[in-house]
């Protein structure tokens, strides 16, 4: 692939040929910056090429049944999903073996590639405009791609013309809040729906830590049902604490979640008043 001679030139002056020793502070992170946004523009490129390929691979008749049944499926689990809405660019079972294979990873990071893609031609267009130009990046078109994933592909498209052009100058978390409180004003019962389907799939999961531990974590739970256990076990840590456990509160609460699960929580003996000691009388 040929660079054009604006890519070139800056790729010889602040690219990574470039001798970043002999640059001022300014002129260093200036050059990352650049970098960061010629990495978006290579990320929409990325996403553009995606969507010629799906445009090229549509879905077929037997993936489409897989879907129907996946919708059977939820509506038998009591999952409501939104209607699929169809155009000529979308996700196909296809192009997301096609990824998998040409960028090594698994079929589920294909798949949200292959969505996302989809998406920000259908329902995002102005936050793909926002990526190629290199004043947002991947990040931030995550988090407006997944705070959408509830409204119908009009009303995502509200919430894309009201902050797509502004997302660039937003932290990962400002933009999250505007999202939630664009998707509020347009459909209230949009985040309501999207936390009854999370509720409907919660579930328990443990896997391994590289240090040799393990973490157990309950997923997409009640917040109300979570803050109260969260609450309680915070309590228990810190009467056990009270009581001269000599653990920090952090690994006390770990300690007395799994007490409580497994049924082995150990008696805590209230602490002893101010200047008895066990030889007393």
């Amino acid at each position: 692939m040929m660079l054009d001679e604006s890519e070139s030139d800056w790729d010889l002056q602040s690219g990574p040929g470039a001798d970043l020793a002999l640059m001022s502070d300014a002129d260093v992170i200036e050059a990352a910056v650049q970098c960061r946004e010629a990495a978006s523009r290579a990320q929409g490129r990325m996403y553009r090429a995606l969507q010629e390929l799906e445009r090229r691979r549509p879905p077929s008749k037997r993936y489409r049944r897989g879907e129907d049944a996946r919708e059977r499926r939820d509506a038998a689990d009591g999952v409501e999903n939104a209607p699929v809405e169809r155009g000529p660019v979308m996700a196909s079972a296809e192009v997301t073996s096609e990824i998998a294979l040409a960028f090594t990873v698994t079929e589920y990071a294909a798949g949200k590639l292959a969505e996302t893609s989809a998406d920000l031609w259908a329902r995002l267009p102005r936050l793909h405009m926002e990526l190629e130009a290199g004043r947002t990046d991947h990040d931030r078109v995550r988090v407006l791609w997944e705070g959408t994933q509830d409204l119908s592909s009009e009303d995502a498209g509200k919430v894309d013309a009201m902050l797509s052009a502004a997302s660039g100058s937003m932290t990962t978390g400002e933009l999250r809040d505007a999202v939630k409180r664009a998707v509020i004003r347009i459909d209230p019962a949009a985040a309501d729906k999207r936390r009854e389907r999370a509720e409907k799939r919660a579930r328990a999961s443990l896997y391994a830590n590289r240090n040799g531990t393990a973490t157990l974590a309950l997923e997409d739970i009640p917040p109300a049902q979570g803050a109260a256990a969260k609450a309680r076990v915070n309590a228990i840590a810190r009467a056990a604490k009270s009581a001269g456990a000599a653990e920090q509160l952090p690994a006390l609460e770990a300690k007395t979640a799994l007490g409580l699960i497994l049924g082995t929580l150990p008696l805590i003996l209230p602490p002893a008043p101010p200047g008895d000691s066990p030889g007393d009388p």
